[in-house]
């Protein structure tokens, strides 16, 4: 494959990406702004706790590995290795997995110290329970995504997306309205990234169905390389989750669950910013892949990435700080208006 049609994939799909989670964006926005209005600031701060402690734990997921599995497939393709490709597919699908069970079964054993120690609410702490079962289907979600993204799927990973955000839409407005609140909202949650995880694998091994994988041959050292990879990467993305995080935990020890709430919101709407981002990001990164497999200039590229993500981003980024009163008030109504 030529430097240029690695471009012009990219690009393709850059935009195929963007379309996808423009619509699983609106549809997200709409369920998120029924269940905020529904909740109300306080219990809508509640659910923002729920799963905050999980989505702590989420941070740890595969140590990188996700990453490695988009590498890998990307560059074993562009070396026409299909066979491998898909072999490190699996093998880095089945330790994702594996490690989201595991830390779902911490999160959910140590849910009482946690709630209690960290967020000051003990009385939540069922709620950050069953918010446990969120990591083992974001493992799932998370692991079906970056394989179809290192098989360039980028489709494949619009329909899932949408799917999901359908889905929560679907599930949780109506058990929050008919009374289960919180759990409601958890539950849609649950439920809608579960069956979007295994949605994505389905697409995934129905499209690499020609090329032959034997299960776990070579998953110690498949896992190795990939693990090897991502590390860098992993300590990065750690970093910038978890100070986002621990904002929140300051939060949660010197504010009520509204004023929660209202920070939630806030950075509900700075979504804009990361689905053009994501969008980009995900496209290219697997056509760092490719250009590295066939010693494209990846400096060149590099230039070429920056420049294209600072001309989308920045208007963006003004036209929510200048119209930010009226983003709040208008979907969310008075009640939320701190945020």
């Amino acid at each position: 494959m030529s430097q240029v049609e690695i471009a012009r994939r990219s690009t393709r799909g850059s935009f195929a990406l963007f379309a996808g989670n423009l619509l699983n964006t609106v549809i997200s926005f709409v369920a998120i702004i029924i269940i905020a209005r529904l909740l109300g600031p306080s219990n809508y701060g509640v659910y923002t706790l729920a799963i905050l402690i999980p989505n702590i734990l989420l941070n740890l997921l595969g140590f990188g590995v996700n990453s490695g599995i988009t590498r890998y497939a990307a560059y074993q393709l562009s070396q026409n290795r299909a066979d491998l490709a898909k072999r490190m597919t699996i093998n880095g699908v089945i330790f994702i997995v594996l490690f989201g069970a595991v830390l779902t079964g911490v999160s959910y054993v140590s849910a009482g110290f946690l709630s209690g120690s960290v967020l000051h609410r003990p009385e939540i702490t069922s709620l950050v329970q069953f918010a446990s079962l969120l990591i083992l289907a974001q493992a799932v979600f998370q692991a079906g995504i970056s394989a179809l993204l290192g098989w360039s799927y980028m489709g494949n990973i619009s329909i899932t997306n949408v799917f999901q955000a359908i889905l929560r839409l679907a599930v949780a407005v109506p058990l929050v309205v008919l009374g289960f609140v919180v759990f409601g909202a958890l539950v849609g949650y649950v439920v809608s990234v579960g069956f979007a995880g295994i949605l994505s694998l389905v697409l995934l091994f129905r499209n690499t169905g020609v090329a032959r994988a034997s299960p776990l041959e070579g998953f110690v050292a498949d896992v190795r390389t990939m693990l090897s990879y991502g590390r860098t990467v992993f300590v990065g993305q750690f970093a910038v989750s978890i100070s986002a995080q621990y904002v929140v935990v300051v939060l949660a020890a010197i504010v009520s669950n509204s004023f929660v709430g209202f920070y939630q919101s806030a950075n509900n709407f700075v979504v804009a910013i990361t689905l053009t981002s994501g969008a980009m990001t995900q496209a290219l990164f697997p056509a760092f892949a490719h250009l590295e497999g066939t010693k494209g200039d990846l400096s060149r590229a590099f230039a070429y990435a920056t420049k294209y993500m600072a001309f989308v981003l920045t208007p963006i980024i003004f036209l929510l700080m200048g119209a930010s009163i009226q983003i709040i008030s208008v979907p969310l109504g008075p009640s939320y208006s701190v945020a």
